[in-house]
């Protein structure tokens, strides 16, 4: 896992909490202080790779989807021919038979390309995936599905960065844990493993495309969006195809979750410097909150103390008020009884 140095970037972090209460920048009371906050030790960067290795990556990416996109966009237009031909069918045999049957169109779905069953698309089936394999990983279980070995993510594409930034993790998490299996190689090569586990497991790796890269997998799967793309180890010959990139991609690894732990588990301390702004004066603008919370919890006692009286005055009108229109209407009845009595 890489250690921060004096010479690391910094950065710089701009997110805001859904809590905070949006002020005036240019706030003549108001003054920018850096607060320092301790980082926390189990994070997983994303991966440094250099744009003429994401390029290459994509570049054989959409080489080995050709056929998919319009596997993809012919499939709706068969489903609604298929329902109408089931519809028109239907409707002759439940006719009185006078009619031939036509004859039966021709159903054949179109063929599936291959690369399809070596592949995962999207954020959530890809999650689902590797969080599949932690989880056998962990316990020593026989996958019944194939492996995710190579994971693609169009990064910059995606907004908000919080839906991937977990991908990371999950990758370190099962370089980690997962146990020593005697795997075949790719191409004759010795699988690399996790530094320190000897004969462990091919690593999944993950690399991240440039920008404008999701349009560009939409277009070539026929598909309206495309965030996230896994290749799975099943096809030694898929692989084949970034062999040569594949050798530049850093391995990610959580070292406290190695089995067993390899070297040491602690990474130097981190502290993020955090912009924010104080007050100038920090007594006055105490003494401004205390006023307003005063000022809130006097309203609101009052609003409560209305609306108990409110509620009070209409309990003991109501007896009164059902009393005198009882009277009123009696009263009124009563000249119409007198008439009705006289002869």
């Amino acid at each position: 896992m890489p250690m921060s140095t004096s010479k690391s970037i910094a950065k710089v972090h701009t997110h805001q909490s859904n809590r905070v209460k949006r002020r005036n920048p240019t706030d003549p009371n108001r003054k920018v202080v850096f607060k320092s906050v301790l980082d926390t030790p189990f994070r997983i960067p994303w991966p440094s790779i250099p744009e003429n290795v994401q390029n290459g990556l994509l570049a054989s990416t959409v080489a080995l989807l050709d056929g998919v996109a319009e596997y993809h966009l012919n499939r709706p237009s068969q489903s609604r021919k298929r329902k109408r031909e089931e519809t028109a069918k239907k409707g002759e045999r439940d006719g009185d038979g006078d009619e031939p049957m036509s004859a039966a169109a021709d159903d054949t779905p179109r063929t599936i390309p291959s690369i399809m069953s070596h592949m995962t698309i999207g954020i959530n089936q890809v999650t689902k995936a590797l969080e599949t394999q932690i989880k056998l990983a962990s316990t020593n279980t026989q996958a019944s599905s194939p492996s995710i070995s190579l994971v693609l993510v169009c990064r910059p594409d995606v907004d908000p960065p919080i839906l991937i930034d977990h991908i990371p993790h999950l990758i370190a998490a099962f370089n980690s844990i997962s146990p020593p299996s005697p795997l075949p190689s790719v191409e004759g090569q010795a699988p690399q493993t996790v530094e320190g586990q000897e004969g462990s497991k091919p690593l999944v790796r993950l690399a991240t495309l440039p920008k404008g890269s999701e349009r560009i997998l939409a277009q070539a799967l026929g598909l309206r969006r495309v965030a996230v793309l896994a290749f799975h180890e099943t096809n030694p010959d898929v692989l084949s195809k970034f062999t040569s990139s594949l050798q530049t991609l850093p391995i990610l690894s959580a070292p406290w979750l190695s089995t067993p732990p390899t070297g040491s588990t602690l990474i130097p301390t981190h502290v993020k410097q955090m912009k924010t702004t104080t007050p100038k004066d920090m007594k006055g603008a105490k003494e401004e909150r205390v006023k307003g919370r005063l000022a809130a919890k006097q309203k609101q006692d009052l609003e409560k103390k209305k609306s108990v009286d409110a509620l009070k005055a209409g309990n003991a009108d109501a007896p009164k008020t059902g009393k005198a229109g009882a009277s009123k209407a009696g009263n009124a009845d009563a000249p119409r009884a007198a008439k009705r009595k006289r002869p």
